[in-house]
């Protein structure tokens, strides 16, 4: 009987196994980590723009913050202006913008209320979804899944995105159209198929329809269909591009009654503001006065680091670091030569930073000591500076706590590379490379110090 026993308990084993393997293939089947990551994304994304949407951000009406008055009282002045014309759609249209977004907020006003949170609803839902379309653009640019990760983090993390993102501003609905477009142009070039192509001309389009300088979007579909291979096959997608775009700008034409009335409301009359560069690497209030305090200029490290990762790449040669460069040379072109450059336009081109960071990240990371110490000097020394200058505004004075706080932060990478090595070379001999410990201790100053270096928006006080 002991043999029989044995085959018994043997068989119960092999079951067991087999039930163990079953249940791994169940979660496996419907526990998809990709979906799981995507996600995560999305959760993070609406939980950054959703949060207390009513009132974050407060704009009083006291100068320099230009807040609303009466029905509009916390809303940035222009945010009101938006939701008065949201509230009169479509008994009064707009004959300045395209009524997309307009239409949004209006819907949100009817299921939601006339107030606050109703009416940056939509561009904070427009932003959360962003964040996914660069995700998965990321994945599809750089086959990368680390690339994707890191793209979507950095688009919710960014602060100007989250604070504009949480803002009545049509160029949220554009932002959303110009990442849709970016990940249908990825689709196609890796093979997915012409009706990805179709899709990259319909979301161009859209965006132009968001915002009417969106239209650099469509400009930028056409200079990468006439630069690329296969030009003839474009030529229907460059219709569906352009022709909606111009029946809008034929709508409105008919609404302002007059071209040059038309051209007056664009501001295309108006000129002495197109080197407008400061909004591309400075801090800027909403209402596009650059902050000076003291005489002391903010500079916008969430955009510098991504333009430095879009150089790293165009200097690799990168297909998907030359895609991004077209993107934000189109932008730069077009907003040049008509409208200027406004410090709400470049919400249309936190995409592509998002994603240059995403992509360019990897090699910044592998840089040897000099570009590790030149990383050092160009961006991480520049942001303890800021930061520490920031804790003091607006007054200056000796303060050697804040002297103290400051060389300690200099030399933290430093110090956390000799001990991190230390540790490493006694337990496997490797020598632990510099950039990687400078980049983290970039990002985490950065993260951590918001508040301080966004004070106009987190801690209720001017900077």
């Amino acid at each position: 009987m002991e043999p029989h026993a044995i085959g018994a308990r043997s068989q119960g084993t092999v079951e067991g196994k087999v039930g163990s393997a079953a249940v791994r293939f169940s979660l496996k089947t419907y526990v998809n980590p990709w979906l799981l990551t995507v996600a995560l994304v999305l959760g993070l994304a609406l939980l950054t723009r959703l949060y207390d949407l009513g009132s974050f951000p407060y704009f009083p009406e006291a100068s320099p913050w230009l807040g609303a008055k009466g029905n509009y009282a916390g809303l940035f002045i222009d945010e009101a202006v938006y939701a008065q014309i949201a509230n009169s759609f479509p008994s009064v249209l707009s004959a300045y913008q395209p009524p997309l977004q307009i239409a949004a907020v209006k819907a949100s006003l009817l299921l939601f209320g006339n107030d606050a949170l109703a009416s940056r609803l939509p561009s904070a839902l427009a932003s959360s979804l962003t964040a996914v379309l660069v995700f998965l653009a990321a994945k599809e640019l750089f086959n990368s899944k680390a690339a994707a990760l890191v793209a979507g983090l950095y688009y919710v993390a960014m602060v100007p995105a989250l604070i504009y993102g949480r803002m009545l501003f049509l160029e949220n609905f554009a932002g959303l159209f110009v990442a849709a477009t970016i990940l249908s142009i990825a689709k196609f070039e890796n093979g997915a198929g012409l009706r990805w192509l179709y899709l990259a001309a319909f979301a161009s389009a859209i965006a132009a329809l968001g915002k009417i300088n969106g239209l650099f979007v469509p400009a930028f579909f056409t200079l990468w269909a006439l630069s690329r291979q296969e030009r003839r096959e474009k030529l229907l997608p460059l219709l569906v591009a352009w022709i909606p775009a111009l029946a809008g700008l034929f709508g409105l034409l008919a609404l302002s009654g007059s071209l040059q009335g038309l051209l007056s409301q664009w501001n295309l009359g108006f000129v002495g503001r197109e080197l407008s560069f400061q909004y591309l690497a400075i801090q800027s209030m909403p209402s596009g006065n650059v902050l000076v305090a003291g005489g002391y200029f903010k500079l916008e490290f969430w955009f510098l680091y991504g333009y430095a990762c879009l150089a790293a790449l165009l200097v690799l040669g990168s297909r998907a670091g030359r895609l991004l460069v077209e993107v934000l040379l189109s932008f730069l072109i077009v907003m040049l030569s008509v409208w200027g450059l406004g410090s709400y336009y470049p919400i249309m081109i936190y995409p592509v930073i998002a994603l240059a960071a995403g992509g360019g990240s990897r090699f910044i990371a592998k840089l040897g000591t000099p570009g590790a110490l030149a990383f050092f000097t160009g961006f991480y020394v520049p942001l303890v500076a800021t930061y520490v200058a920031s804790s003091s505004l607006p007054t200056f004075a000796v303060d050697y706590s804040l002297f103290f706080l400051k060389a300690s932060l200099f030399a933290f990478p430093f110090l956390a590379w000799l001990v991190i090595g230390t540790i490493s070379s006694g337990v496997q001999r490797s020598r632990v490379p510099f950039a990687p410990i400078i980049l983290v201790s970039f990002f985490v100053l950065l993260v951590l110090g918001t508040t301080v270096l966004y004070p106009q928006y987190f801690l209720g006080r001017a900077p």
